[in-house]
């Protein structure tokens, strides 16, 4: 063949082969997309009381791949979505539309608190006392972001909180827990964070965030803390003892003096979410 002819052809097969797509994944509103579905799947998996080991089983899809995904670092198919969303008892497009999640309670009810700047509030209290419900609504009112703290203890680590404790030690929780909330409040100017109920056990992290930030000690009863443990999906499945309530006690007896020290305390005992952010909100409307 001459040499014009070659090149004709390789004109040709150039003119007919597509441009080369690019790497899907690089651009940041696919970033913010992937760790937006990352956070539905982890979010999921937690309500349902799912390790990801389970999660894993049930769907045919590996751990490691589901530590990448829920990291928000996994290029997911969406047929790898479908097995994850119909093993969580989703549908793919529960997990996939792009609109970001309402998660406060109440959302119709609107709190008379002016919107402004509020700092890096952050949220104390052991597991139940309702920090996760009065954070969403403080941040939502205030148009500020919210973070739950071991949500991104896990992300980071790619494991559970109860993985981190049993394969790791609390020692590597702890440091995985003040590095990520050093992260969070260097990244927010504005923030509410819901912090892990054994925050308070760590005397020199607690008097920093006391330095930069405004404090709130969320407390409710031994009771309610009870009651509430006891209808969570996973403490159903395995029961709940008198030694769940002497545990809570004691974890009370001991962290008290310490969650005292925080600079506001609102007792969730009596008050449903919506009284309770508008006692935060009123507060932090005067800062």
């Amino acid at each position: 063949m001459s040499d014009i002819a070659m090149a004709v052809v390789n004109v040709e097969n150039s003119a007919s082969r597509p441009p080369q797509e690019q790497r899907r994944g690089t651009e940041p509103r696919d970033s913010a997309y992937l760790q937006l579905v990352g956070s539905r799947v982890r979010s999921q998996r937690k309500k349902l009381g799912m390790s990801r080991k389970v999660l894993s089983q049930k769907s045919g899809v590996s751990e490691r791949y589901l530590a990448e995904l829920e990291r928000g670092s996994g290029n997911a198919s969406l047929l790898v979505l479908r097995s994850v969303a119909a093993a969580l008892g989703l549908r793919v497009d529960d997990l996939a539309f792009e609109v970001v999640d309402v998660q406060a309670d109440n959302d119709d009810v609107a709190l008379d608190v002016p919107k402004r700047k509020i700092g890096k509030v952050i949220l104390v209290g052991l597991r139940g006392a309702g920090k996760s419900t009065l954070g969403q609504a403080t941040a939502k009112r205030f148009n500020v972001p919210f973070i739950e703290l071991n949500d991104e203890v896990e992300r980071v680590a790619g494991m559970d909180v109860s993985e981190i404790f049993a394969e790791k030690g609390e020692n590597t929780y702890r440091d995985l827990e003040r590095s990520c909330l050093k992260a969070v409040l260097d990244a927010h100017e504005d923030v509410v964070v819901a912090t892990g109920g054994g925050i308070v056990t760590d005397q020199k992290l607690f008097e920093e965030l006391s330095n930069d930030s405004f404090v709130v000690w969320v407390k409710t009863s031994p009771e309610v803390l009870f009651e509430r443990a006891r209808e969570s999906v996973a403490l159903r499945r395995v029961g709940l003892s008198s030694q769940a309530m002497l545990e809570i006690r004691k974890a009370l007896a001991t962290r008290e003096p310490l969650f005292a020290k925080a600079d506001l305390t609102i007792d969730t005992t009596d008050k449903d979410s919506v009284e309770s952010a508008e006692e935060l909100l009123k507060t932090l409307g005067t800062l």
